[in-house]
């Protein structure tokens, strides 16, 4: 059975959060991956090995073929294994090229649909809303006195079909520009679950915290094989002291922020979140559904990218290429670091100290 792990958080009006945990929450390694172990125990009766079954849906792990033994803790997410080799300590290098016309203007004509698609669910839901108040006000009342909400009804639909239009034309300008999209997010207190209503209330009470997004083209992923000569290399080094194990860089980065939604629907609709959740509950099931659907729509395409094209390579990090290194990497930001302890490393896992091949 594979263990799902869920901590990326969607869009700000569209989650409900339980626990006070604080801290970033990044999805591209977290939601990302999952892992199963077989066997710890069994092993001792049958004979057959403990296993750990890794799994990274977007196709980035940084493990590039069979053969290579590793240290990997099933809690610690796709980028966290540490893995050994008999040969020098090297870096061993994951790059996906992006599309040679892509730049940061690309990166922020992206961002800014991912913006306006927002405003575009938040346009849809409200407009939904509308429609089902007029509905509503015409329970009990007479023909002649009733009001005509065909005209609401019109709109609504118009929204929705914006707003799936402009949810295409992302997701072709991710595809077809080799940009990955991450979502991140700073997890403060908050007690609410539900449904519809309950999930518009979690993004009221979520206005002290921050969620958003990170547009990367150009990704780079480097890692660090623990070989014959780590011990040597760092002996200097004792804990806390701790060596980049795993780097994720990019060529260009763009970072923004999640709007908030029932601050946007409070504005439209001039109802309070409170008013506006104990609403979307008294909507009819397929009204709920579309409202969901809204809710959702930047969430379906984040976490996604065109993971193809990957080009591996490997680099010496003896003391005479160090600064050459940093040289190579001039072009690229880094963005995400697995920092491990030195001590633990050379005293437990890495290989004999001794690179001579035996006769």
């Amino acid at each position: 059975m594979i263990i799902k792990r869920y901590f990326f958080l969607p869009l700000a009006a569209a989650i409900a959060l339980t626990g006070c945990n604080k801290g970033m929450i990044v999805s591209f390694d977290d939601i990302s991956s999952q892992h199963d172990n077989e066997g710890r125990w069994s092993q001792y009766l049958t004979g057959y090995p403990h296993q750990t079954k890794l799994i990274s849906i977007g196709g980035t792990l940084p493990i590039a073929d069979a053969g290579m033994a590793c240290i990997f803790s099933g809690r610690r997410g796709a980028y966290s294994p540490i893995c050994l080799t008999n040969d020098k300590s090297h870096i061993a290098t994951h790059t996906y090229a992006p599309n040679p016309d892509v730049n940061n203007d690309t990166l922020q004509t992206i961002a800014t649909s991912i913006y306006s698609l927002e405003k575009q669910a938040a346009k849809a839901i409200s407009s939904r809303i509308k429609q089902h108040q007029c509905t509503q006000s015409n329970i009990g009342k007479q023909e002649a006195n009733k009001t005509d909400c065909s005209s609401l009804t019109t709109s609504a639909n118009s929204e929705f079909t914006a707003l799936r239009n402009e949810k295409d034309k992302i997701y072709n300008a991710i595809t077809q520009n080799n940009v990955f999209v991450y979502q991140w997010a700073t997890e403060n207190k908050n007690e609410v679950g539900g449904e519809a209503g309950n999930q518009l209330k979690a993004g009221a009470s979520y206005n002290k915290a921050t969620s958003g997004y990170a547009l990367v083209a150009g990704l780079k992923i480097s890692q660090l094989l623990v070989g014959c000569d780590f011990k040597s290399k760092y002996k200097y080094f004792n804990s806390p002291a701790k060596v980049a194990t795993t780097v994720l860089q990019a060529k260009h980065i763009k970072y923004i922020s999640s709007m908030d939604f029932a601050a946007s629907l409070g504005l439209d609709l001039n109802m309070t979140p409170s008013e506006i959740s104990n609403l979307l509950e008294t909507l009819k099931e397929a009204d709920k559904i579309a409202v969901k659907a809204a809710l959702s729509a930047t969430g379906s395409f984040l976490n996604q990218g065109n993971f193809s094209g990957v080009h591996r390579d490997t680099v010496d990090i003896s003391d005479s290429n160090i600064h050459q290194l940093s040289k190579n990497n001039s072009d690229y930001q880094t963005f995400y670091v697995v920092m491990s302890d030195i001590e633990k490393i050379r005293t437990t896992h890495a290989p004999a100290d001794s690179c001579t091949k035996p006769k």
